[in-house]
């Protein structure tokens, strides 16, 4: 899926500030409210945006520790480490490396007790050979790179397959859903009753 230069425009200008109001977007855009209601819709529907989150500065907060934990396991055993992992609810982000470690994540606790506890609970997945902890000191630069071009990947909802060229639309339970081909849209239709 091809994103245009509005596209662009409006994920960047998010980046920039995630707490736009609408009007203010659809100024900065040139676009209607309704044309820039329909545009976020379908790049949220497409999953090209999750959701929207505010950046703090963590150097002004006095509570909390926050941790990179560089883990090493068993090629054959990192997808279910993954799962393991993003179950935890003070784990924030996950990340696949190349290298020696396969993982890297990032975790927000209370305090270093906290990050103990978080360690031995991660330590008790099988297939993990090494945790690396390293405490964060300060946040030097914490920013979001803007896009000049963006390219995205959309997955057919039906089959699961990547689909090239334009894909086929269905509004289905207030969400826009992608399909390949025809073949798939009806086969999705039947399965869910959709007349």
């Amino acid at each position: 899926m091809e994103l245009d230069d509005v596209d662009v425009e409006i994920i960047n200008s998010l980046i920039e500030d995630g707490c736009l109001s609408l009007r203010d977007l659809a100024k900065v855009t040139g676009l209607s409210p309704p044309s820039l209601n329909a545009r976020l819709k379908r790049l949220k529907d497409s999953g090209i945006i999750k959701g929207s989150t505010v950046l703090i500065d963590r150097n002004r907060m006095k509570s909390g520790v926050s941790a990179f934990l560089f883990i090493r396991c068993d090629p054959s055993s990192l997808k279910k480490v993954e799962e393991s992992l993003s179950a935890l609810e003070d784990v924030t982000e996950i990340y696949r490396l190349t290298g020696f470690y396969n993982l890297l994540v990032k975790s927000e606790v209370e305090d270093v007790n906290a990050l103990d506890r978080l360690n031995e609970e991660i330590g008790k997945n099988e297939g993990i050979i090494e945790v690396n902890t390293h405490l964060i000191s300060e946040y030097v630069k914490e920013k979001h790179k803007k896009f000049k071009r963006i390219r995205a990947d959309l997955k057919c909802e039906y089959c699961g397959n990547i689909i090239s060229g334009k894909p086929y639309l269905l509004e289905y339970r207030g969400v826009t859903r992608f399909f390949c081909c025809p073949t798939c849209l009806r086969e999705f239709k039947k399965k869910y009753g959709v007349a």
